[in-house]
């Protein structure tokens, strides 16, 4: 009787343990799963998070690039402004300079002299000058020229000149416009072609 009665003890014990380390086991395999699942969402949420950051980081670079080829594009407007300002500034400068009383008489004599070779019967040649040139070409040249072209020159003050002249070959139908304004545009047109020209160059290197 006691015998059997150890042996049921021992059979109980047996069957616990047994419980106890499938149970252990279960509990590991679950633990096991449990983790990898959590390394497995983790690792896709690690890849979704890196793709978002390089997509974000595309967008950025490309709105960097945009932002610096807008600014370089306003650096360059505003450099050509700058130097279409100083040159026009230049171009006034050299051209009020260089139209003197005395430059002025001789154009206006190597036009008059051409113009009359061409055409013998030119009317009277009218040319508007400065108040401030009219007295100095007053003095001497009227007489010279007439002398020499044998055709009637009427110089006359306008205060619409400040430098250079008009003159006219027509009775003022019409005239040739040889003012420092008429000058400096005409030269600012042509620079100015050509800065663009080599500002434009720049920009493509």
């Amino acid at each position: 009787m006691a015998q059997h009665i150890q042996e049921l003890i021992n059979k109980i014990k047996e069957e616990g343990i047994d419980a106890a380390q499938q149970k252990a086991r279960d509990i590991e395999e679950h633990a096991k799963k449990k983790a990898q699942a959590i390394i497995d969402e983790a690792k896709k949420e690690g890849e979704k998070i890196l793709r978002e950051a390089k997509i974000e980081i595309e967008k950025l670079e490309q709105s960097s690039r945009m932002n610096l080829t807008q600014s370089a594009r306003d650096m360059m407007l505003s450099l050509r402004v700058e130097i279409q300002n100083m040159l026009k500034k230049i171009i006034d400068e050299k051209v009020s300079e260089s139209l003197t009383p005395e430059s002025v008489a001789s154009i206006i004599r190597q036009m008059a002299e051409h113009v009359v070779s061409q055409e013998d019967k030119a009317q009277t040649i009218e040319v508007f000058v400065s108040p401030e040139d009219l007295k100095k070409l007053q003095q001497g040249f009227i007489s010279q020229m007439q002398n020499r072209l044998k055709k009637d020159i009427k110089l006359q003050a306008s205060e619409d000149v400040s430098k250079g002249f008009l003159i006219s070959f027509d009775a003022g139908k019409s005239s040739f416009d040889f003012t420092d304004e008429s000058l400096a545009r005409y030269l600012s047109v042509y620079l100015n072609a050509q800065l663009n020209s080599l500002l434009d160059q720049a920009i493509k290197k």
